[in-house]
């Protein structure tokens, strides 16, 4: 292959490639403590850079002379598999995410007690290690040849499976009549789903780690230092509420850029004027009087009384969107879906201010508000998704509502701040606390949005809220058209 450039012959290219590739791979591996307990020997580090370069790729190919054909016929079959192909589109041609799955679907396949996975790569364990230490003794050939025929029966029984599973046909789990499943095919399956469903956990929290936002990091290199965090995503993919709030907290997202998307673009910044004799700050209408003779002696006259026009350079445009407080009712009757749905909103705005380097902060209420959580990691959200709140049983809307205006008063980064107030309760408020309320928001220049499950607010509440939006059934969350109607206002 000739560039402009350089010439260089495809193969020799194509070898680099795959060289840049392994130093990649290898480097991964010995940055991570944690990665080197989960792939402690060569041969492990061999199949896991064999699975990275399955997901990497977008065209993988299977050697026909591999070392290790019992590997290159099971990868083989994994190529072939449509969870496989799914998994892979999420990783195709990204590195981090590519090794992040790799990880991920190691750990997953050598989870089961007795899998052919599992057999295959403890049988290249021991091929590595009998090579290693008595590889040179004349009596090792007969074992070594022995585990070497071991790994051509593993290879053929993949490819007999996979040829006589073709001649039947079974239901898939999509419902639709498809070849019958061997089980390798099936452990694949569940190994990739399960793997998947960890990389979009990660990648709804990704945002949320401000110091890998300070240090300038990738999205998808924020998603591997996750889903290295095993401890982590094991939190998430096994706590079933955890696990729903991430997928619908998805689906919001959608609907928060969709929103955006179609929102007008901003007009330039507004401009204050005023009228003065600053050079600087004159608009250019009036600096064309000075290319013409006959008006000339009019600027003059206007400069000599401060008249002419010009631009107010002590104007501050309001910045547009802020920080973000949080307000969640916790109290008893939000338990469920209302809960869920409330918590996955918090992350699906939380994960897009942050994005934008804005302040997210956190704050449970019910008879009384829990102390807010300022949010700076994917842990620090966990954490506060997770734990849960002794605040009383019943619901109060002062109290959160004063804390969060207090802190946008007090807190120089929460300055204009948005306010997002979710609750199915019912409380009053005194019109002495409403006018106040309503007289600083307006002092501070803040903003309040609310979302009431299956409540109705009083009159003398409305004028709190900038946007209100009322959902008369918890039933109804999950359709997000409530979200429909509040993201115009929200993005």
């Amino acid at each position: 292959m000739t560039l402009t450039w350089l010439k260089i012959d495809r193969d020799e290219l194509d070898l680099k490639a795959q060289q840049l590739d392994g130093l990649f791979w290898s480097s991964i591996v010995s940055q991570s403590g944690g990665l080197q307990k989960v792939l402690p020997s060569r041969a492990d580090k061999l199949v896991g850079g064999d699975l990275f370069t399955a997901l990497y790729h977008w065209n993988p190919e299977v050697r026909e002379d591999a070392p290790d054909p019992a590997m290159a016929s099971w990868i083989s079959h994994a190529l072939a598999d449509p969870a496989f192909q799914e998994l892979r589109a999420k990783t195709m041609g990204d590195k981090n995410l590519a090794a992040a799955g790799a990880v991920r679907l190691y750990r997953e396949l050598m989870r089961k007690q007795t899998s052919d996975f599992k057999s295959m790569v403890e049988l290249k364990n021991q091929i590595d290690s009998t090579e290693a230490t008595i590889g040179h003794l004349p009596e090792a050939k007969p074992v070594l040849d022995s585990m070497k025929q071991a790994q051509q029966d593993y290879a053929k029984d993949f490819h007999d499976s996979q040829l006589l599973a073709g001649m039947k046909l079974e239901q898939n789990k999509y419902g639709q009549m498809d070849v019958q499943q061997t089980e390798v095919s099936k452990q694949i399956e569940q190994a990739a789903d399960a793997v998947a469903q960890d990389i979009d956990n990660a990648q709804e929290l990704a945002d949320f780690d401000s110091s890998s936002a300070a240090r300038g990091d990738s999205d998808s290199l924020n998603v591997l230092k996750l889903l290295l965090d095993e401890q982590l995503i094991e939190r998430v993919g096994k706590t079933d509420k955890l696990r729903r709030i991430m997928k619908a907290a998805g689906r919001m997202k959608q609907v928060l850029e969709t929103a955006r998307a179609n929102k007008p673009k901003p007009s330039p910044s507004p401009m204050s004027y005023k009228y003065g004799n600053e050079l600087s700050n004159v608009v250019p209408v009036e600096l064309a009087a000075l290319g013409d003779k006959e008006l000339e002696p009019l600027f003059d006259a206007k400069y000599a009384n401060s008249g002419l026009l010009e631009y107010d350079r002590r104007f501050k445009p309001r910045l547009g969107r802020g920080p973000l407080i949080f307000c969640l009712d916790f109290s008893g009757s939000m338990s469920g879906e209302p809960e869920i749905n409330a918590c996955a909103l918090f992350v699906a705005m939380g994960r897009i201010a942050m994005r934008e380097h804005r302040k997210v902060m956190f704050m449970p209420f019910a008879s009384r508000a829990a102390e807010p959580q300022d949010i700076t990691s994917a842990k620090m959200l966990v954490e506060v998704l997770s734990k849960g709140y002794a605040i009383g049983s019943g619901t109060e809307f002062a109290p959160p509502l004063r804390n969060a205006q207090q802190v946008i008063a007090d807190n120089p980064k929460y300055k204009r701040a948005d306010i997002m107030f979710v609750t199915d309760g019912y409380s009053s408020v005194s019109p002495t606390f409403r006018d106040k309320f309503v007289a600083s928001k307006k002092k501070l220049d803040h903003r309040v949005f609310g979302l009431a499950i299956g409540t109705r607010f009083e009159k003398q509440l409305q004028p709190l809220f900038d946007a209100l939006v009322v959902i008369g059934r918890s039933g109804e969350l999950g359709k997000l058209e409530w979200l429909n109607q509040l993201a115009p206002s929200i993005v």
